[in-house]
């Protein structure tokens, strides 16, 4: 089977909610990214098991890949990979957001950096 058939099938039937077949574990590396199991291994070795961007050993990797070209990039934590996914890619979204975090508005806007009080140190009305 092909990607794009399996793709194809995988989609759920309108009205009918019919789950899709599955790929078989062995094929999936394979059919989605081009590499077998054992370059996953290869790839995992390589990254001594740790995310390639935040280099925790949390178990579960993911294959990060080029949307635009499929080249495999490297393996990810779930953290980085959905992360990276929502920047999609986007070098000037992960560059705006590194400028954010190092120089945040907060306390140049407020004066200081708020923190939250302890539940007893509340006032008990809020004058705003």
């Amino acid at each position: 089977m092909s990607l794009a058939s399996w793709k194809k099938e995988r989609r759920f039937s309108r009205g009918e909610h019919q789950c899709p077949t599955p790929i078989p574990a062995r094929r999936y590396l394979n059919l989605t990214y081009g590499i077998t199991r054992g370059d996953f291994q290869k790839l995992r070795d390589s990254q001594n098991g740790q995310c390639a961007i935040c280099g925790r050993e949390n178990g579960a990797m993911f294959v990060d890949h080029d949307h635009e070209t499929g080249h495999v990039r490297g393996l990810l934590c779930d953290a980085c990979n959905s992360a990276l996914g929502i920047f999609g890619d986007c070098f000037e979204g992960l560059e705006a957001a590194m400028r954010y975090v190092t120089n945040p508005p907060g306390e140049k806007v407020l004066g200081y950096y708020p923190t939250p009080m302890a539940p007893e140190d509340e006032p008990s009305e809020f004058v705003i």
